[in-house]
């Protein structure tokens, strides 16, 4: 009774370490290319009907990124850690952006560069920080 007990014991504690030790990673991002779905909390609720289709993401397997912002394309390197994505050295062309599309895309570069969050779940990817959420698709 006691031998059987300490191993039903033993097999449910496993069973519990093994559920509660999710991996830390956000997903594999290298080699794949993105289209901007949806965002929020990028400038608030009054620019949530700017347009997002040409909006992209491509990241290299050498550690690169290039994409396009609401209207200028950019490139930079980027590294993950756990499920952090870390983008530096963004450089954009200066392309002069009409309306409010020049305040969000700066916004837009200033989220990509702060670290955000990262994670991939099947043809999504979600980057997310303190109070935005911008979505991706597959491309």
């Amino acid at each position: 009774m006691t031998r059987r007990f300490l191993i039903v014991t033993a097999l449910a504690l496993s069973l519990i370490v093994a559920a509660c030790s999710g991996s830390s990673s956000g997903g594999n991002v290298s080699g794949t290319s993105w289209v901007m779905t949806g965002f929020e909390g990028l400038m608030g609720a009054g620019l949530q009907d700017l347009p997002t289709s040409g909006v992209t993401l491509a990241f290299g397997t050498d550690g690169s990124l290039q994409g396009k912002g609401a209207c200028n394309s950019f490139n930079a390197t980027y590294t993950t850690d756990g499920n952090k994505l870390k983008i530096t050295d963004l450089a954009s062309t200066k392309m002069a952006c009409a309306g409010d599309l020049g305040t969000w895309e700066t916004a837009y570069f200033t989220f990509l560069t702060g670290n955000p969050n990262y994670s991939v779940n099947g043809d999504t990817l979600e980057l997310s920080g303190a109070s935005t959420k911008v979505t991706y698709k597959s491309s």
